[in-house]
């Protein structure tokens, strides 16, 4: 069976015992970034080549409507029951339809506290000119046109010309103080090349094993909170083995063991008992429901919206 994947996002033994219990060999390939990702499984309509790979929330309306992923057959995937109730039934997929929800992050800020020596709370932090050539902020159009927007209060997902156009200016403000827009924000940060960071809260656990005193925070102006999923593909020449993959990595100690491992909670309700105190009883990776129902999710672009976004990401980056 082929998955493609992130680096890291699961266990470090799950495909081992996945293996020895079905007698299925995986061959688990790695992308860099979302839109590698996306490219790759659309090169051929069909998700090029591969089984099972694990988009983002916003990605699956416009894969199923292209017939990249396939509809699931929730027959074999009967640790679906596992899952919480708000997750079975999600907005962006009703009915869990075509995707099974696998993790969910915020996305905030990372800092070195012993370079950094306030305590960071805002956006604003990745603007401050004292840092300069030690800030980063991930490669990700939409992730920094929403730090942006919450900055100036406006919403995440702007899609008016005024609204871009005005986080675009404030971005370019940013852009001189820089070190990168990073792929890796994982290492870019563990290395020392970055003191603070944009950053995904399971990224900041990762950071943690390099360097144990890294902070976090969810930012007091608003953050995002994302979820990738497992899905499909439509050209799977294992669809079968895919379905078990995902039934696999939901029961609950599976589940629990991927999120100790790489420090992303999951909507899998089941696995909490399993869930390290550290990561179950952090506010930061598990905002009450108050920080967590005022968070924003990212939306699906398409058309006109994308473009209008990608176009000024362009002139920003180039």
């Amino acid at each position: 069976m082929f998955i493609y994947n992130w680096d890291g996002y699961i266990g470090e033994t799950t495909q081992k015992d996945f293996e020895k219990k079905y007698g299925i060999r995986v061959k688990y390939d790695k992308f860099p970034d979302a839109s590698t990702q996306i490219t790759k499984i659309r090169s051929d309509g069909a998700g090029g080549g591969y089984d099972l790979t694990y988009p983002a929330s916003t990605d699956i309306a416009p894969l199923a409507r292209d017939k990249v992923i396939s509809a699931l057959d929730l027959s074999l995937i009967p640790n679906i029951k596992n899952l919480g109730t708000s997750w079975q039934d999600p907005a962006y997929d009703p009915g869990n339809k075509f995707s099974i929800p696998n993790y969910w992050w915020t996305t905030g800020i990372a800092w070195d506290p012993s370079k950094v020596k306030e305590d960071v709370t805002s956006w604003a932090a990745l603007w401050d000119d004292k840092y300069k050539g030690k800030l980063g902020m991930l490669s990700d159009q939409q992730e920094v046109f929403a730090a942006g927007a919450f900055r100036l209060n406006l919403p995440p997902n702007p899609t008016t010309d005024a609204d871009l156009d005005a986080i675009l200016a404030l971005l370019k403000t940013q852009k001189p103080l820089l070190r990168r827009y990073t792929e890796d924000d994982i290492g870019d940060f563990t290395s020392g090349q970055l003191w603070m960071t944009q950053a995904w809260s399971g990224d900041w656990v990762q950071m943690t094993a390099d360097k144990p005193n890294a902070k976090y925070v969810i930012p007091s102006e608003g953050a995002i909170r994302g979820s990738d999923t497992m899905v499909v593909l439509s050209g799977a020449k294992h669809p079968i083995a895919a379905h078990l993959w995902i039934d696999f990595n939901l029961d609950a100690k599976v589940s629990a063991a991927n999120s100790n491992f790489i420090g992303y909670m999951g909507p899998n309700a089941a696995a909490q008992q399993y869930i390290d105190p550290a990561i179950l009883g952090n506010p930061q990776l598990n905002p009450g429901a108050g920080i967590y129902n005022s968070l924003a999710e990212l939306v699906t672009l398409e058309g006109a919206a994308l473009d209008a976004l990608t176009k000024r990401w362009i002139e920003l980056t180039t």
